[in-house]
């Protein structure tokens, strides 16, 4: 009888086992600007303050065209066919043309109506979908900008 015993809580150490185990453990996720989800990750609280270090250092090396591309804002978004493209003041004499293109980068629009810090496109006779708006430039080290738009009904 003792040896049942013996057994039965062994046998029920097994089963708690894990789960005490996975008590322990955090699940972390990190996302990029656009709010997408970007790494996952199972681990310690150690090691999630190692990813919070890496993920530090790696802010601190940001590429040129994303902090370029972070001075141009496209808005409303959705939009329901007037679209403001806006920047900030210094990057004006960088600004060569703006074109809007659908999915399959056909061009859709160019855009003449740029004022010193903005820009004016009207998609409202266009079908509802995504567009991208190319913004090219004459930068020393970013030749363009795309930003996507949702066109509503």
């Amino acid at each position: 009888m003792k040896t049942l015993n013996v057994l039965g809580l062994f046998l029920l150490a097994l089963l708690l086992l894990p789960v005490v185990c996975q008590s322990q453990t955090i699940l972390s996720y990190s996302y990029d600007t656009a709010g997408n989800q970007h790494v996952r990750s199972l681990g310690e609280e150690e090691e999630e303050e190692e990813e919070e270090e890496e993920e530090e250092e790696e802010e601190e090396e940001t590429p040129i065209e994303e902090i370029i591309a972070e001075k141009f804002v496209v808005h409303p978004n959705p939009t329901d066919g007037l679209v403001i493209i806006e920047w900030l003041p210094e990057m004006t004499q960088y600004i060569h043309d703006i074109k809007i293109y659908d999915m399959n980068y056909n061009r859709v629009r160019s855009v003449y109506d740029i004022y010193e810090n903005m820009a004016f496109a009207d998609i409202t006779s266009k079908q509802p979908g995504i567009y991208i708006i190319v913004i090219r430039l004459y930068h020393p080290e970013v030749d363009t900008v795309e930003k996507k738009i949702l066109k509503d009904l």
